[in-house]
């Protein structure tokens, strides 16, 4: 089933969670926004998915989340994909006519 459109997932399409950032370890378990790459600041909030060990900062989060709420707009012709030739009926001959069959040629001037 497909979720819904205003819900940012993690790339395997997991939701994700929103978690507030705790201190860890001195220089141990600290986390990075795979959005934007900054290290995520203590108590502010991230959002994560815990299976892929993916974290998105507010900012980044909030980013996508207004991607997915905004009405695709209609392709320009100059974006579209060229549109399929129609298919001949019959084949089409390249190059010179063919050489004319066996038998009698007629006659091209006056008899």
């Amino acid at each position: 089933t497909d979720l819904p459109y205003s819900i940012v997932c993690c790339p395997k399409r997991h939701v994700l969670v929103n978690k507030i950032v705790t201190g860890g370890i001195i220089g141990v378990g600290l986390k990075f926004c795979h959005g934007c790459g900054k290290q995520l600041e203590v108590r502010s909030v991230r959002h994560s998915c815990k299976s892929c060990d993916y974290h998105l900062c507010n900012g980044c989060w909030n980013q996508r989340l207004l991607a997915l709420q905004e009405p695709k707009a209609p392709r320009s012709s100059a974006e579209a994909p060229p549109a399929a030739s129609p298919t001949p009926s019959h084949p089409t001959r390249r190059g010179p006519p063919p050489p004319p069959r066996g038998g009698r040629r007629r006659p091209t001037g006056p008899i």
